[in-house]
C-alpha cells in the first residue's frame, strides 16, 4: 500500500513538474501579451502529456535499481 502511494505522489510531481516546465517556457517565448497566456497553456498541456509517461517509466524502473 504503501508503494504505491509513493508512485501516486511521484506521478503527479513530475508530471506538474513537467507542465510547469512547459507552461513557463511557453510563456518565456510567446509573443506577448494574451497571446502568451494562450502559449503557455498550449506548452504546459504539452509538458503534461510528455510527464505522465516519464513518470510512470520513472516508477516501472524505479524497482530495477533497488
Amino acid at each position: 500500500m504503501r508503494i504505491e502511494a509513493s508512485n501516486d505522489r511521484r506521478l503527479v510531481i513530475v508530471t506538474l513538474l513537467c507542465a510547469g516546465l512547459g507552461g513557463f517556457y511557453g510563456a518565456v517565448m510567446g509573443p506577448g501579451g494574451v497571446a502568451s497566456a494562450g502559449t503557455a497553456l498550449f506548452y504546459g498541456f504539452i509538458g503534461a502529456v510528455i510527464g505522465m509517461p516519464a513518470a510512470f517509466i520513472i516508477n516501472v524502473t524505479r524497482g530495477l535499481f533497488d
